[in-house]
């Protein structure tokens, strides 16, 4: 029986969530690096980020030693570049404000990867090691409810996202408020699907 997809997303259009998509462009850019392994995985939130953002890069592979698109990145933003890892040498995200990277948009590397695999690929890249290293405290539990989180505070990608720009943003700037209300539709849709089947 034939199925009709979505051009956008390959999926079967019961289960595309590209028409409830509002992309929108926000000050800060973010550049997820995904695991192969993640990006095999149907329900990854690092794929919807890239289908939200339009000033989000992906680029997939344990090791970008040699991606000189990432490296034109870093060239480029040098001083205002910053990957989410936890860790002595972080500095706390609520740390930072907005009038910090007033003259320059900041630049967010997100692992886009399970815990370990996430270490692998720090160590396996040496130029991430170089980049500020910054950390945050959740301010919410995931509602990423189909995927087992390792700990209570880890969150998604596409949270992580979320709450990057909701500490940069002012609060009438509420586009990024999608990327919670887009993860919940995902988990929902998945839901459905698990019980039916």
């Amino acid at each position: 029986m034939y199925r009709q997809t979505c051009y956008k997303c390959l999926r079967p259009q019961k289960e595309c969530l590209c028409e409830t998509m509002k992309p929108f462009h926000s000050r800060e850019k973010f550049v997820i690096l995904m695991h192969p392994k993640e990006y095999r995985k149907g329900i990854n939130t690092g794929r919807l980020a890239k289908r939200l953002m339009t000033n989000c890069e992906l680029f997939i592979g344990p090791d970008f030693s040699e991606n000189q698109r990432i490296t034109e990145i870093i060239e480029a933003h040098r001083d205002n570049c910053y990957i989410l890892f936890p860790g002595p040498q972080a500095s706390n995200l609520s740390s930072m404000s907005r009038s910090k990277t007033s003259n320059e948009s900041a630049v967010f590397f997100i692992l886009d990867a399970t815990w370990s695999m996430a270490k692998k690929m720090l160590k396996t890249n040496p130029f991430l090691q170089e980049l500020n290293q910054v950390q945050f405290q959740p301010k919410f539990q995931s509602r990423y409810a189909i995927r087992k989180q390792p700990e209570a505070h880890c969150l998604s990608t596409i949270e992580t996202v979320f709450t990057i720009l909701e500490q940069f943003n002012d609060a009438e700037e509420s586009e990024h408020l999608q990327c919670l209300d887009l993860l919940d539709r995902m988990v929902q849709r998945q839901i459905n699907y698990e019980q039916k089947t």
